[in-house]
């Protein structure tokens, strides 16, 4: 057995595996990879998780489970957020996955949010913020000295808001960005109300790297050039105004934006304008480390605890 970990993270867009190696007691993660699989395609208009997406994501799960045995690191869990937590036939998806083998951890939102403010935080001091915007919910946590004070959630994430604000196209009228934007600052209102004046705020998640990569037009994806880039509320705000607008067809063509991104990225863009205004920041921090790192290192510390 080798010196590496690994975790599989199943969410409403996409699995990710990521993999890591322990630096000083704290897990570092070198390598993640993704396969959007849609597992919350439809569930706008029912809380059932589709035959399809179910089996689309159990093959990215082995695909990845596989990975991490060939190069034999330490798999330190498999969990599923937003689209599993919330479906009336999760135990339908979890016998799906036990009959491969798989053993998977369904979070609960607040438990969620907790490892996405220890994944952007880590060992820092000093008053943070963290906003993760996922595919079927939103998350808001804050916390000083890597102590953690709040953490919500709320079902409010780029897959659903798509499947319920935009059109066929990717299209969202202006009447529909009023109505979506108004809806989310009201939610994340409720969330945001004791936020520390002097918290510094990222955001995490797709949504936040996609702006940010298409703020200066990234050909090539470089997450060095992620962490810790600065995305404006008029950054975000002007890349709404615009994406709202295109047809996918059109936003396919647009340099930082992944293809597979580009039929959510206008609404994830207006939860973003939404988590700005509710939080009333006038500027955003974009973080690659995220929840996956966070459960990584918390599921180190158990092992180091037993």
């Amino acid at each position: 057995m080798s010196d590496l970990y690994s975790a599989i993270d199943i969410g409403t867009n996409s699995v990710r595996h990521a993999i890591g190696e322990e630096r000083g007691g704290i897990l570092v993660v070198t390598e993640k990879k993704l396969i959007t699989t849609r597992l919350g395609e439809g569930t706008a208009d029912t809380d059932e998780l589709g035959e399809e997406p179910m089996e689309r994501t159990i093959r990215a799960i082995d695909q990845f489970v596989k990975e991490a045995q060939s190069r034999e690191t330490r798999l330190l869990g498999i969990y599923a957020t937003s689209a599993v937590r919330e479906a009336s036939n999760k135990e339908r998806f979890l016998e799906k996955a036990k009959k491969h083998g798989l053993d998977i951890e369904v979070l609960s939102g607040e438990k969620e949010s907790t490892i996405a403010f220890r994944g952007v935080t880590g060992n820092r001091s000093g008053c943070f913020a963290v906003a993760d915007i996922g595919g079927g919910s939103t998350e808001i946590s804050y916390g000083r000295d890597g102590v953690l004070s709040a953490a919500s959630s709320v079902r409010i994430g780029a897959v659903r808001m798509t499947q319920r604000f935009a059109d066929e196209n990717g299209v969202v009228s202006p009447e529909n960005q009023a109505a979506l934007l108004e809806y989310a600052v009201n939610a994340f209102c409720k969330m945001t109300e004791t936020l520390p004046e002097d918290a510094l705020m990222y955001g995490v998640g797709g949504t936040f790297t996609t702006l940010a990569s298409m703020k200066i037009k990234m050909r090539d994806y470089d997450p060095e050039r992620i962490q810790d880039a600065v995305l404006t509320f008029d950054d975000v705000h002007a890349l709404r105004a615009e994406l709202c607008g295109l047809n996918n067809e059109t936003k396919l063509g647009l340099p930082g934006l992944m293809p597979k991104r580009a039929d959510i990225i206008a609404c994830a863009s207006l939860i973003a304008e939404a988590v700005l205004i509710s939080s009333k920041r006038k500027t955003i921090r974009v973080s690659e480390r995220d929840g996956l790192d966070g459960y990584m290192n918390y599921k180190l510390s158990l092992i180091a605890g037993s």
